[in-house]
């Protein structure tokens, strides 16, 4: 539903939570059928194959770093007394 939102030719409004990237996939294959029939089926081909993707466990390294000094922000705000806004 992403994807209609960028689809002039769909009826509704789509989900309008399409992102920038998303945008740009869809306008990449918009029009071009046969790939994407392409690329479905090999993802449907390695889902059913339940194929298991191997990572490098470099990843999985603990990772230990001396974090940055303590920092105290103050802010000042002043109340608005919504009587006098609205005068």
């Amino acid at each position: 539903m992403n994807f209609n939102h960028f689809n002039e030719a769909h009826s509704g409004d789509g989900l309008k939570g399409g992102s920038k990237l998303d945008e740009q996939v869809y306008r990449e294959f918009e029009g071009d059928h046969a790939i994407l029939r392409s690329l479905a089926l090999s993802i449907k081909t390695w889902a059913k194959d339940g194929t298991s993707l191997e990572f490098d466990d470099l990843d999985d390294e603990p990772l230990e770093a001396e974090e940055g000094k303590l920092l105290v922000r103050v802010h000042r705000l002043r109340e608005r007394d919504r009587k006098i806004v609205a005068r």
